[in-house]
């Protein structure tokens, strides 16, 4: 069928069925994921922030050259697939709907700031609806102390049990007890 231009929201609240080809213009590049197994993808997020502003776009690929050259603060379109995406081989978060971009092509419009990230509890991300609705978004979490430290996975624990992943960086050596601001990008597998 034909390409709709939507919103993030429209998507993320499912008003947009998956399946649906669709653009979104003017949002804001907040990450690229350049690091480790699962690289080439991207998150995008509408310019105001705040629930339901941020998307994943799996496998994305960037018409101006190598995804990679795109940068937190970029300006672009975005033209893909609704996915809604349950992991099936992971422990954790059974049943877990996650909402994406699949076959998308970015088009860089500008070079513009980085979004200011939302400022959440461990709680609002971890508990629905508020971490279904931050998946995605860039937000912050402040003052919160290492409970458990790095796992082999190359995970830690802070404060409400909130999972640290090393998903798009490579973080440094925390212990527990330490006290941190932790600025990221929540995913919910």
């Amino acid at each position: 069928g034909p390409v709709e231009t939507t919103t993030i929201s429209e998507i993320k609240t499912k008003v947009v069925a998956a399946g649906k080809a669709v653009e979104i213009k003017g949002v804001i590049i907040t990450a690229v994921d350049t690091f480790g197994d699962y690289s080439n993808h991207a998150f995008v997020q509408d310019p105001a922030g705040g629930k339901n502003s941020g998307l994943f776009l799996f496998g994305a690929k960037y018409d101006g050259g190598q995804l990679s050259d795109l940068k937190p603060g970029d300006v672009v379109d975005v033209a893909g697939v609704v996915s809604h995406f349950t992991p099936k081989e992971t422990p954790f978060n059974e049943g877990k709907v996650v909402v994406q971009l699949e076959k998308s092509i970015i088009t860089k419009k500008s070079t513009g700031a980085e979004p200011t990230p939302t400022v959440v509890t461990p709680t609002e991300l971890k508990t629905d609806p508020d971490a279904t609705a931050y998946e995605g978004v860039l937000v912050k979490i402040e003052n919160v102390k290492v409970r458990q430290g790095v796992d082999k996975y190359g995970q830690f624990q802070v404060d409400g049990s909130l999972q640290v992943d090393d998903e798009l960086y490579a973080h440094s050596t925390v212990a527990v007890g330490d006290c941190l601001t932790i600025t990221g990008i929540p995913v919910f597998f």
